[in-house]
């Protein structure tokens, strides 16, 4: 099975590719995330899109886009283990 490395954490495409669709409805109504936020939607759509294992390293102002949509995503019910691994890495403090 094909996986998503994304700053280190394991993804696996299905995961990558809900993080790019919650991204781009989360920096939609965000205007400050908006240009880091949507190049990391399509950053994560691109690689997930891809076959084999693939990393994918964030610039700083896509980590700050990437912390507040896994902050946002980390209340849902059905968050998985690797977005709360990956607030955890990228959160401030």
């Amino acid at each position: 099975m094909a996986t998503v490395h994304i700053e280190g954490v394991p993804f696996s495409v299905e995961e990558a590719a809900e993080f790019a669709t919650r991204t781009r409805t989360y920096v939609g109504a965000n205007p400050e995330l908006l240009t880091p936020g949507e190049a990391l939607a399509a950053q994560l759509e691109h690689r997930a899109a891809e076959y084999g294992d693939v990393v994918v390293e964030l610039t700083d102002e896509e980590k700050a886009a990437a912390a507040a949509v896994l902050q946002d995503w980390r209340r849902a019910p059905d968050v998985p283990a690797a977005a709360r691994a990956l607030y955890a890495a990228l959160a401030p403090g």
